[in-house]
């Protein structure tokens, strides 16, 4: 069925095949995913496909047929949009007060979607603000982002193209940008967290060429909720994966200096009403990515790619310095583990052996106890099973509120 064959696609695509059985594969995902009625996933798979192979005749179709569903189902998300608020019940009397209204119920929905996890609803509260006409005076035909076509061609995909020669007269554009700018962030943010990296790594691109613009023009608007640490990693990151290593470098010096900007984050998960300050579960939320975003494991895995591109463009030496830092801001034993390993090999490729053989030695002396522990953790896992008594001798949980996972360097 498709459920199954759009899962066996993914898993063959993590096995990076040659180029032809690459083309079969995505031909194979684009058709899956279609059935399934996620045209937007389609329309990636089906467009990877035909930039390997332009003239193949299949994968033209299916990519026409995915184009057609975009456009569909994003002008049934526009009208739904729009239809959501009555003109003369909310005693509005402006159109564009109307839309402006509009666009800002759309950010609201598509943030509580990504807050809670659920990136393909968000998207499809997002995705229309890039197809609608009033938006064209915010996303012009010109400019970089055009020409890369952030969404895609045709229909609601909408050209996410932003030209930053905007007109300065026009005050419906002004008035839009910081709405446009959250649609950018919100898109970047959870195609990311679908994966998708190409198309968040434009999408995220033009989140902060809007966010430039605005603040050398002295425009107020609001941040989005979930930081821009958050969206600056997430765009470093892709251009890393992407193997774009000149913007990924700036980048990461870039996330690393909103960090310190941005000063100590903490979750509130204190009850409600404490202090005399009243805190939303959406705040809550929020405050969890805006923690983990600039949590000392994100920041290693930032020093970890800023190592790996010092050390390809200027040697060694230039790495140290990250992988040392990447060492100090290690949080979990795995992460510490490969911070470690890296710091030896560049000690080595020195030949300062002293320090390699002590990095290699405390590295060691890690893995022997990360294998105790395993070992360990195996043995109590085995007396729960049997019903031994020591079955609660490890009750610890999680917290989902108080653990902050890395950010995801190497590949995760």
């Amino acid at each position: 069925d498709a459920n199954r064959a759009a899962e066996m696609c993914a898993l063959a695509l993590q096995c990076k095949p040659e180029e032809g059985d690459l083309v079969k594969v995505l031909l194979r995902q684009g058709q899956a995913l279609l059935q399934l009625g996620d045209a937007l996933g389609a329309k990636a798979a089906l467009e990877r496909a035909a930039d390997k192979q332009p003239s193949n005749r299949a994968v033209r179709e299916e990519l026409l047929k995915a184009k057609k569903a975009v456009g569909a189902s994003l002008r049934e998300s526009e009208k739904r949009l729009f239809d959501r608020v009555d003109l003369h019940k909310q005693g509005l009397t402006s159109k564009r007060e109307h839309q402006q209204q509009a666009f800002a119920a759309a950010l609201s929905a598509g943030f509580d979607a990504l807050l809670d996890g659920e990136d393909e609803k968000a998207l499809g509260h997002f995705t229309p603000l890039y197809s609608h006409p009033s938006l064209r005076h915010v996303f012009g035909e010109g400019g970089e982002m055009a020409r890369s076509n952030v969404f895609g061609e045709g229909g609601g995909e909408a050209r996410c193209s932003v030209s930053l020669e905007l007109k300065e007269a026009d005050e419906r554009a002004h008035q839009l940008k910081p709405l446009a700018m959250q649609a950018a962030y919100g898109g970047g943010v959870a195609f990311y967290q679908q994966r998708r990296l190409d198309v968040s790594m434009r999408a995220l691109s033009a989140f902060f060429e809007l966010r430039e613009e605005l603040t050398a023009g002295g425009v107020d608007f609001d941040e989005p909720p979930t930081g821009v640490p958050l969206g600056r990693f997430y765009l470093a990151h892709a251009c890393y994966n992407l193997g774009k290593y000149e913007r990924a470098r700036p980048l990461l010096k870039a996330y690393l200096e909103d960090v310190q900007v941005a000063g100590p984050q903490r979750v509130l998960n204190m009850p409600d009403g404490w202090g005399g300050k009243r805190v939303s579960e959406s705040e809550r939320k929020a405050s969890r990515f805006r923690a983990r975003a600039c949590a000392s494991e994100a920041q290693s895995d930032a020093h970890t790619m800023l190592a790996m591109l010092a050390e390809k463009e200027e040697g060694a030496a230039a790495a140290l310095p990250h992988c040392r830092a990447s060492v100090e801001l290690a949080g979990v034993d795995e992460q510490k583990v490969h911070a470690l390993d890296n710091l030896a090999r560049v000690y080595t490729a020195l030949g300062e052996e002293a320090e390699a053989a002590t990095t290699l030695a405390t590295l060691e002396s890690m893995r022997v106890q990360m294998k105790k522990q395993e070992e360990e953790k195996a043995r109590k896992a085995e007396a729960a099973h049997s019903g031994g008594g020591d079955a609660d001798a490890d009750n610890t949980t999680e917290d989902g509120e108080q653990e902050e996972p890395s950010a995801g360097a190497n590949g995760k």
